[in-house]
């Protein structure tokens, strides 16, 4: 392989490096935006109130888009940590916050 094909792989990857990066950043602020809802319910139900209202409700994930994001972000994370040592193979340097993730790889 000639230094200019692999200089284009090792670009390459980087490439999906980043853009897998963003789409998980993407996925934890779709998360995070559901979580605040879901404190306002749990306030109504279990606070001074104790009734939820209907609209209440609506902010909340239908059960198959939930199911879908969580899946996709699983698999977004797995190739994200496979493309964040791949990068690292290729001489890239990753900085350790960068894994986003507890527990990953370091």
């Amino acid at each position: 392989m000639t230094n200019s094909e692999q200089n284009e792989l090792r670009l390459a990857a980087w490439d999906e490096y980043k853009a897998t990066r963003d789409r998980l950043l993407s996925f934890q602020r779709k998360v995070a935006d559901w979580i605040k809802p879901m404190g306002a319910l749990y306030d109504r139900l279990f606070g001074k109130s104790l009734r939820a209202r209907e609209t209440d409700l609506l902010e909340f994930p239908a059960r198959d888009e939930y199911a879908k994001v969580v899946n996709e972000m699983r698999a977004t994370h797995l190739a994200y940590l496979r493309l964040r040592q791949e990068v690292k193979d290729f001489g890239f340097i990753v900085e350790a916050d960068d894994a986003l993730v507890s527990g990953a790889e370091e």
